[in-house]
């Protein structure tokens, strides 16, 4: 017999064995019921409370009737075993609090695996922690256990931590908790997290977190949310939330882990005293289709360090097709603010309507501080800062690494007296690379309507890009370079205005630069005005401008020529 048929004889040998050896039936993992049956939380005996039925959970009680008045029901099969608790559409208040972990008043402790099932809509079961203590602490043992709970059709409310989570603490860093159509509000603590505070896995769907406090004012934030472990979001808002303690970060979210966000919204909270007003990012973030809209960090405590009003971030961030607008900082980053360290990617995204008021600092849309930004297939619109600031409606680049491509940065406004650079300001040695973009329609007061390039060191590369229609009161309508290098390769500036307040101080429609050095090379400069000049001459550059060829130039006084290739 060939080896080949000894193997084939072999093999079905096997099969055979395999086929007539005992199958053990998997047995599915146990779900046993409690029906909660009174809203009282200290009638022991006199129906089945919450409460009881989650002590009963957390013993691992077989089905049977209890003397409490609770009655476990189903058939204990294999481990894990979940416990199942359906509310009636009451309002439960809990009792008064001794602070301990037991479950036996205040919090609602859970060690266990547990379904808390509301009935109706999620205002119409009401799990309300009356001021004196969290609502619910999941896992408050030492033991970090590993636990799943989940919270369905339910509102937690009026819960009150003298440390983190004022309405749901998950201390475990292997337990999970899911909340779907549940709604956690008017909650606060003295810690992170006004209203949840987690360090496990944490998954929010179809929910609301709103109008909770933290009063924090030595440790990180989040008025609405602490993240220390892993958020995932889905289709949930998470709004009117407040931090007002100082230097702590996140009016609606701070996240210290990872964190997913898709759909839904960040709006309308605050951080009274530091950044983020609508989240602040220390992890890593990815937002899919989210709105970021209506955030404030007032910098209520003067230190002037009221930043980044929709996002704050130090960490990892992807924003994805999402919405980042009428956010106002009271100094840097209406829309965002990325810091020292932080990669901020910024995809498909509108950045629009944001602010920074009067003597407030710079960076309307975007402030990027020592990081690196990437803006792709974005629009960067519409926003706008006040008097006495340094500038930067669109974004303000500082020391960073900024790349913009396939975008479009316009209708941005820095004309408050005093404030600069309309659309772009790139700054402390920072070097930005523009490509396949438009900067267009911005506005300012103090010289740049559509991009700055300031201090030494300072870069900035433009290719394959148009700068039209920009305009400011003062020199420079598309650019003004007071220090550092422009390079320009293939671009189009057109249509730009100097002086555009006709008061007789501008000079350079098209490029002013009083300092530092502006190449040209494949790019048209031409049909740029200063509206008040003797001649005119210089209405399309005007400074230190150098030509690597092949330019086409309106008016050649201000502008190099007789370099190979330049027409005018």
């Amino acid at each position: 017999m060939s080896k080949w048929n000894v193997l084939v004889s072999v093999l079905a040998i096997l099969a055979l064995l395999v086929g007539l050896a005992p199958v053990t039936p998997v047995r599915a993992a146990t779900t046993l019921t409690i029906n909660a049956s009174t809203a009282d939380d200290n009638n022991p005996g006199g129906g089945c409370t919450l409460r009881e039925a989650i002590d009963l959970a957390n013993a691992g009680a077989p089905p049977s009737s209890y003397p409490n008045g609770c009655t476990v029901k189903g058939t204990m099969g294999t481990a894990p075993v979940t416990y199942q608790i359906n509310l009636s559409a009451y309002t439960y208040t809990l009792a008064s609090t001794t602070n301990e972990d037991n479950n036996a008043n205040g919090d609602l402790d859970i060690e266990a695996n547990v379904i808390i099932m509301g009935q109706g809509t999620p205002g119409a079961t009401v799990i309300d922690g009356g001021g004196i203590d969290r609502v619910f602490h999941i896992d408050p043992g030492s033991d970090d256990g590993s636990f799943t709970v989940q919270i369905v059709n339910t509102t937690i409310r009026n819960g009150s931590a003298g440390s983190a989570g004022g309405g749901i603490q998950v201390t475990g860093s292997n337990d999970t908790l899911y909340l779907s159509h549940t709604i956690v509000y008017a909650n606060a603590s003295t810690w992170n997290g006004g209203g949840i505070y987690n360090v496990g896995t944490l998954h929010i769907t179809n929910s609301d977190v709103y109008s909770n406090t933290s009063s924090a004012s030595t440790a990180f934030g989040g008025g609405g949310i602490y993240n220390a472990g892993t958020l995932n979001v889905t289709d949930s808002d998470v709004y009117s939330n407040t931090l007002t303690g100082s230097s702590i970060y996140g009016g609606g979210i701070y996240n210290a882990g990872t964190m997913t966000f898709s759909g839904g919204s960040i709006s309308t909270n605050e951080a009274r005293n530091d950044g983020g007003g609508g989240l602040a990012n220390q992890g890593m973030a990815s937002l899919t289709g989210v709105m970021v809209s209506g955030n404030t960090t007032p910098d209520s405590d003067g230190d002037h360090d009221g930043n980044g009003a929709g996002i704050y971030s130090w960490g990892t961030i992807t924003l994805t097709n999402c919405t980042i607008s009428h956010n106002q900082a009271h100094d840097y980053g209406g829309g965002v603010y990325n810091g020292i360290g932080g990669t901020a990617t910024i995809s498909g995204t509108t950045v629009y309507s944001n602010t920074i008021p009067d003597w407030g600092y710079a960076g309307s849309g975007i402030y990027n501080k020592d990081g690196t930004l990437n803006v792709i297939n974005s629009a960067i619109s519409d926003n706008w800062i006040g008097d006495w600031a340094y500038g930067g409606g669109g974004i303000y680049n500082s020391g960073g690494t900024a790349h913009v491509a396939n975008s479009i940065v316009s209708g941005n406004d820095a004309t408050g007296l005093n404030s600069g650079c309309g659309g772009i300001y790139n700054a402390g040695g920072g070097a930005m690379d523009i490509t396949a973009s438009a900067i267009v329609s911005n506005t300012d007061n103090f010289g740049g309507g559509g991009i700055c390039n300031v201090t030494a060191g300072s870069v900035v590369t433009i290719t394959n890009s148009t700068i039209s229609a920009n305009q400011t009161w003062e020199s420079g309508g598309g650019i003004n370079n007071s220090s550092g290098t422009i390079n320009l390769y293939h671009v189009t500036i057109s249509d730009n205005i100097a002086d555009s307040n006709d008061d007789a101080h501008g000079e350079g429609g098209g490029i002013y630069s009083s300092s530092g050095t502006v190449n040209l090379e494949h790019t048209i400069v031409a049909g740029n005005t200063v509206v008040v000049s003797a001649t005119h001459s210089a209405a399309d550059c005007d400074g230190t401008v150098t030509s690597q060829g092949y330019n086409m130039v309106g008016q050649n006084t201000g502008c190099p020529s007789n370099v190979a290739g330049d027409h005018t």
